[in-house]
């Protein structure tokens, strides 16, 4: 819920321009039918970036995150992000970077990563019952789309109802809140990728990263990703995320973001092709008998296919509030 504070926060904003992206309101005006403007994203932007900013006072911001001077984890931090993961009302999507102009998009900052990371969640939301159909390894039990759902879901939630411009704040908001939400084998690889991204941009210490130097984390991501289990197995979620990732130091240098995206879009999908012959167990090639591709690696490639889909206009998924609800609620709450 809100507080006192960001509910004044809220209506000062909303005074100042009826039509506003808010956490409150949707990016579409619904009466008008139309999107609303680049100058109502910036100024809900400097507004909330003013507001957290003034409420840091003297705490040292570096020390907040989630990973300390020794690279290791804050238990602190964790414990934290614990009382965030709760149910909350958010009755609309806000937008708070228009990715349909990656064209024009040179850097990444925590607006720009909070809003791929919400179009990577809403197109696997949107294949988890095939996701969980062609789940065949390591155990055939029909539920890695539900896990990776879950993993996913609060903290991309979480990072809508507490936006930060700091890329390196969503990062380390990320990485505790999947650590705390995962489950299953995808649950453990998924918390290693996005914990190992939050300590490359930690290592950068940058409010905000160029396209290079954002698309370097990842390939150092990738780097790390065979450390995520005892035994990697090829052909899986851990293989193409970090191949996939790895991949992107040959195309050299990103001038935009969509040039980005449309590279590692190419690149995971390519991966994930690869997974029928590269899974063998006890010589089976357990994929391709099921006429499947590995379940954790489609989820996978699907967020960064919702990224690039946004990209270029193409995700209405994104905008949809029940991304977030759950199947039970109670009298007085609609949305989680």
């Amino acid at each position: 819920m809100t507080t006192p504070e960001e509910e004044s926060l809220i209506e000062s904003i909303v005074a100042a321009m009826p039509t506003m992206v808010t956490p409150r309101e949707s990016m579409t005006d619904v009466s008008q039918g139309r999107r609303l403007s680049r100058a109502s994203i910036e100024f809900f932007q400097r507004e909330t970036k003013r507001h957290s900013r003034s409420s840091m006072t003297t705490r040292n911001k570096e020390n907040q995150f989630l990973i300390d001077d020794e690279g290791k984890l804050r238990d602190e931090y964790i414990l934290k992000r614990a009382s965030v993961n709760k149910p909350a009302l958010l009755k609309s999507i806000p937008l708070l970077a228009d990715l349909s102009e990656a064209s024009s998009i040179r850097h990444v900052d925590g607006w720009v990563l909070t809003q791929l990371l919400l179009s990577g969640y809403a197109k696997l939301a949107s294949k988890i019952d095939e996701l969980n159909r062609i789940n065949v390894f390591p155990i055939a039990d029909g539920d890695t789309g539900a896990n990776m759902k879950v993993c996913l879901k609060l903290p991309t939630r979480n990072l809508l109802l507490d936006p930060d411009d700091n890329i390196l704040a969503v990062a380390s908001n990320m990485a505790a809140d999947v650590l705390l939400n995962g489950q299953g084998n995808s649950g453990t690889i998924l918390s290693h990728f996005f914990v190992s991204l939050a300590e490359e941009i930690r290592a950068l210490a940058k409010d905000q990263l160029s396209i290079d130097e954002f698309a370097s984390c990842l390939v150092n991501t990738g780097d790390k990703m065979s450390g995520a289990v005892p035994n990697p197995v090829e052909g899986t979620l851990l293989s193409v995320s970090r191949d996939a990732c790895l991949k992107l130091k040959e195309a050299g240098h990103f001038e935009t973001l969509h040039d980005f995206l449309q590279a590692w879009h190419a690149h995971a999908q390519k991966e994930l092709r690869k997974t029928p012959d590269q899974l063998i167990v006890d010589g089976v090639k357990v994929l391709e008998k099921a006429g499947v591709v590995d379940s954790g690696a489609a989820g996978f490639v699907y967020c960064v296919e919702g990224m690039w889909l946004a990209a270029q206009g193409k995700l209405p998924e994104a905008t949809d509030v029940n991304l977030f609800k759950t199947v039970k609620m109670s009298a007085d709450e609609d949305a989680s």
